[in-house]
């Protein structure tokens, strides 16, 4: 009777460590994933299916942030903040997307560069609409990588504010 009443555990147990795996099947966080493997692995072949079952939405999910990366990383109009959103969205990813991750990193850096001396061009010149249509662009969405050349941009803003006006006193004179 109690070889029975713990075969009937044993089933019970089995039977929610299937139905916890398999709702696996629609995770999307590789930490779930992860955890549950990691904990329900000593089944052993008992829910060999269900583990490779999440085993293989782990790698659906890997693919797919991967492919997201990737995306991102070739296109032509992606802005520094869409780059470090996705890479905060994945920074907990091991390292099966350590590729995808660091040619994001790269188009990052690159991207940052380039703005920042598009920025620094702008706030040599004069141009006031050009100065405001960058601040307009960039203050809306501020990166902490750009930060200074923003606070640089507005202080030529300021400066162009105070030239024009000096202009129109003298031209009142």
């Amino acid at each position: 009777q109690h070889v029975e009443r713990l075969e009937n555990h044993r089933k019970t147990l089995i039977d929610g460590v299937k139905t916890i795996l398999g709702g696996l099947r629609s995770a999307v966080s590789i930490e779930e994933i992860e955890g549950e493997l990691k904990k329900f692995a000593p089944y052993g072949d008992e829910i060999r299916e269900e583990l490779e079952a999440a085993e293989h939405r782990r790698q659906e999910l890997f693919e797919d942030a991967s492919k997201d990366m990737e995306q991102l990383a070739k296109d032509d109009t992606k802005s520094i903040v869409q780059i470090e959103e996705m890479l905060t969205k994945y920074e907990s990813y091991p390292n099966d997307v350590r590729r995808s991750r660091d040619q994001l990193k790269t188009e990052l850096a690159k991207l940052v560069a380039k703005v920042r001396e598009e920025l620094r061009q702008i706030a040599k010149g004069n141009d006031f609409k050009a100065v405001q249509e960058q601040l307009d662009k960039h203050a809306k969405t501020p990166s902490a990588q750009i930060a200074g050349v923003v606070a640089e941009l507005r202080q030529r803003q300021d400066n162009l504010v105070v030239v024009f006006c000096q202009e129109l006193e003298r031209g009142k004179a």
